[in-house]
């Protein structure tokens, strides 16, 4: 009988609650930034990582402080946005240094477009070029990138400018005295 009157107040209960309407959470998500070069994880120096638009559906909401412009997501992804993009004075960016464990690790995001630039590389490599990255709400929040660098080191020397014509010269040299000798002693 005790189960019986538990399982109807249950049954009730769950009733009463089902119309309440659902709201979201608050979705944040984060960005890490790991930069690669040649399969190894670099970690040091600092990225930046700047919010410059609202996420619209297939547009984006650019604001620079002066304007709002709206902009398809075509136009993000054309060979002229992201330089325009760098070279903008964007407030409110979020500097961080890549450390051993997590790399620059970006967190509590907002959905939006973002602009990532490496501000300093690392001791003897080259920065990863600056690039956009979406974190929409509905693919996942949690992104990670790993940009490839190049390793910065000075060109192997083979000697310099007259050095190579001279070796060049004794090796003939050698070769031709040597196939003199060689003739000259089958005789």
């Amino acid at each position: 009988m005790f189960r019986k009157i538990i399982c109807i107040l249950s049954a009730a209960g769950m009733l009463f609650v089902f119309p309440f309407p659902v709201h979201a959470a608050d979705l944040r998500g984060s960005i890490r930034v790991v930069p690669d070069w040649a399969g190894n994880r670099i970690m040091a120096g600092e990225v930046a990582l700047y919010r410059i638009g609202d996420s619209l559906g297939e547009s984006y909401r650019i604001t620079d402080g002066l304007a709002n412009w709206i902009v398809g997501r075509q136009e993000v992804l054309s060979d002229e946005f992201l330089p325009w993009a760098v070279q903008q004075p964007w407030e409110n960016g979020r500097i961080l240094t890549i450390t051993d464990e997590q790399g620059a690790f970006f967190s509590d995001l907002e959905e939006g477009l973002y602009l990532v630039v490496q501000t300093l590389p690392a001791s003897g490599f080259s920065g990863f070029a600056p690039f956009l990255i979406t974190l929409p709400a509905e693919t996942g929040m949690d992104i990670t990138v790993n940009p490839q660098i190049l390793l910065l080191s000075e060109a192997p020397r083979t000697g310099d400018y007259p050095a190579p014509i001279f070796a060049a010269m004794v090796l003939s040299l050698g070769a031709v005295i040597l196939m003199v000798l060689t003739e000259n002693r089958r005789k």
